[in-house]
């Protein structure tokens, strides 16, 4: 703004807003438990945080000199997406004039969005199976993501192990993006069956953390890794016999399932019990 007259100008700034207006009407309502009108008067109006967005003018009066300049600032804030229309009013006190008239009535209009990425499928899968030699090899996948939103994002991606993100060759658990207007980003993301000891298959699922610069607003998007070794699942983990007469037989029927994704030919043999071999200073005269 600049004052381009030969006399002083103090600008003052008002928003005539909905909550104003909301707040002098429920200002003239007088409530009464039997009066049925007012009830349902009362009962259009919305919450104030539903109608209300916060709406500032920074600075809200600016003292002008001739041929002076100053910058003011326009801040709209909104919890929810929304379309908000304000009315902005400039009221101004010039040279030795004493009373204030409107100079300015400016209607603003802000749309607000909630950002959205839209995922190439709803959800990642990987799946390990250990090789012959007793290996398991690394599992990659690729995924993409559309900024279907009408204005560009800058996205923080976080993944929890054993998955990672593959970026420049190079192993990470977190990548920040910035997507234009419907821009489309592919990435890779890889899965590593080694983070744990032991040979039980096992599953994990997790999910990979988007959130929005800039935004509160937080997505998430599901994982799963399968690792799978040669396992056996029984029917029963003991069998016991119980008490039997000597020379017959008994018999007892366990359910063996192969739990691996694989044809696998298994040899049984009964594990001997261990024999307690003495040797000559174990034996004494006692």
């Amino acid at each position: 703004l600049t004052n381009s007259g030969t006399r002083t100008h103090i600008l003052t700034w008002n928003v005539a807003s909905h909550a104003a207006q909301r707040n002098k009407k429920l200002s003239n309502l007088r409530l009464d438990p039997l009066d049925i009108a007012n009830s349902a008067k009362l009962s259009t109006l919305r919450p104030l945080s539903e109608v209300a967005p916060s709406v500032k003018v920074i600075p809200p009066e600016i003292y002008l000199t001739p041929g002076s300049s100053s910058e003011l600032v326009l801040e709209v804030y909104s919890e929810t997406p929304r379309l908000v229309t304000e009315t902005i009013l400039c009221y101004a006190l010039i040279g030795k004039l004493t009373t204030k008239h409107l100079l300015l009535e400016s209607d603003i209009s802000i749309n607000f969005i909630q950002p959205l990425i839209r995922f190439s499928t709803n959800q990642l899968s990987f799946s390990c199976i250990q090789d012959s030699k007793g290996c398991l090899d690394e599992r990659t996948a690729t995924l993409s993501l559309l900024n279907i939103s009408s204005l560009p994002l800058r996205t923080s991606l976080v993944l929890p192990r054993p998955f990672s993100f593959i970026d420049d060759n190079e192993h990470t658990p977190d990548l920040m993006l910035y997507f234009e207007t419907n821009q489309t980003i592919e990435m890779t993301l890889l899965f590593d069956p080694n983070t744990r000891e032991g040979k039980h298959s096992y599953t994990v699922q997790d999910d990979m953390q988007v959130s929005y610069v800039g935004h509160p607003s937080k997505d998430v998007f599901p994982l799963l890794g399968s690792v799978h070794f040669p396992n056996l699942s029984f029917s029963t983990q003991a069998i016991d016999f119980g008490t039997i007469l000597n020379d017959t037989d008994t018999l007892q029927r366990v359910r063996i399932q192969n739990t691996f994704p694989v044809a696998i030919q298994f040899s049984w043999y009964f594990q001997e019990p261990e024999q307690h071999s003495f040797s000559q200073h174990d034996i004494t005269d006692t």
